[in-house]
């Protein structure tokens, strides 16, 4: 019987211990506002949806981005702010919102193409809004991030420049009249193009903290388009959405 008593005490004592350390976790990150400053590597890619061609669309916009130099994949870097506001009062629950800037950009060469230099120069600028939570332990916070994000592009602009040719070839997307000239040459109306600057989209990710030092991930897929070719009866019908990966490391104040 004192055996038994002995494991029962000991077992309360472990349960009892695991939940002030889970109580801990939850409740001990600071509930103080913030400001989190920070620098970003930027992976992007141009996320392709068809409408009627289906796979057979997909297929030629595939091989033509491997005749083209991948230019849908773009990598870059970027910078920003964050400020975090209290909302939980005793509980470490936070809106974040700021700004960040971001560049990206693509060089490649191609042989098929009597070896041209092409250059993908994508900028924008985000207004992220937030929602998180912070779970702490000592001097380690992990917060989960959600929210959306409000992007408005700057630039996207895609050259060739075939080798020893002293003129390129450029297509500017928020260039309305190239793209009118573009859309007819390829048999749709002026409009068949059409292109936007501003761009909903979600923030999803994870932050790292340890003691004033923010390591984090977050996901930015795009809601809304940001070209979309409607030629018919072609197997050009297609949108674009632009989907980015983000690794950032940050400095809290």
């Amino acid at each position: 019987m004192k055996k038994m008593n002995f494991f029962a005490a000991f077992a309360l004592l472990a349960a009892s211990s695991a939940v002030v350390m889970a109580q801990d976790f939850l409740t001990s990150a600071s509930t103080d506002n913030y400001i989190v400053g920070y620098g970003a590597f930027n992976m992007g890619r141009i996320k392709i949806d068809c409408t009627e061609e289906g796979v057979s669309c997909n297929k030629e916009i595939e091989e033509g981005a491997e005749e083209y130099g991948n230019p849908d994949k773009p990598n870059g870097f970027g910078f920003g702010a964050l400020y975090g506001y209290n909302i939980g009062g005793n509980l470490p629950l936070f809106v974040e919102a700021g700004a960040e800037i971001a560049f990206l950009f693509k060089n490649a060469k191609i042989e098929e193409a009597d070896n041209a230099n092409t250059k993908l120069r994508i900028s924008n600028v985000s207004i992220p809004v937030n929602l998180t939570y912070h779970f702490g332990f000592n001097d380690i916070t992990v917060a989960p991030v959600l929210g959306v994000n409000f992007k408005f592009y700057t630039k996207f602009l895609y050259t060739m420049q075939p080798e020893g040719v002293p003129y390129m070839e450029y297509i500017n997307l928020y260039d309305d009249k190239l793209m009118k000239n573009i859309s007819e040459e390829m048999g749709g109306a002026e409009d068949a193009i059409s292109s936007n600057r501003f761009a909903l989209g979600g923030n999803f990710g994870l932050n790292v903290s340890y003691k004033n030092f923010v390591l984090g991930y977050k996901f930015q897929p795009d809601f809304t388009e940001l070209i979309k070719v409607d030629i018919k009866d072609s197997p050009l019908e297609f949108s674009d959405k632009f989907n980015s990966h983000i690794i950032t490391l940050g400095y809290k104040f």
